[in-house]
């Protein structure tokens, strides 16, 4: 009768644990349905309609998929997203914010290419992310004179 008992309080704890680690309702999705990371710089993300957009994002740890938050975008001259969004990542997070810095917009591009990119990028994390319109920011790093 022990060892029946020992099996059955075993099976109790492993099927707990198990089913504490596979809880879906902490997995974070996006709009479309993908899951995502966050309180982690994600790089590379190529956007869903125009492809030529590329660009790194930084989600808080209070983000839940549900609640929407503001957001900053981030415009570095050389392209390179993942350095603003490390960079200011610590700080988004503690304000509650979304940060999303373009890997495609770069010094040199006319003003209409960027404008058009930066348009698409703006529709692009707006249909993926839970984004307050009220509360859409934008920063960049200078990138010199010419």
């Amino acid at each position: 009768m022990r060892n029946k008992s020992i099996i059955l309080v075993s099976t109790i704890a492993l099927s707990a644990l198990l089913f504490s680690c596979n809880n879906s309702s902490t997995e974070i999705k996006d709009k479309l349905g993908n899951s995502i990371d966050k309180s982690v710089v994600v790089a590379n993300q190529k956007g869903s309609v125009d492809s030529s957009i590329n660009y790194c994002f930084y989600l808080p740890d209070s983000y839940d998929g549900k609640s929407i938050l503001p957001v900053i975008y981030f415009l570095d001259p050389h392209a390179n997203g993942k350095l603003p969004a490390s960079k200011y990542a610590e700080i988004v997070n503690k304000y509650n914010y979304i940060l999303i810095a373009s890997n495609t917009i770069k010094n040199g591009m006319s003003s209409q290419q960027a404008s058009k990119i930066f348009t698409n990028l703006i529709s692009e994390t707006k249909n993926r992310f839970q984004i307050d319109e009220k509360r859409m920011f934008v920063a960049g790093f200078s990138g010199g004179q010419k």
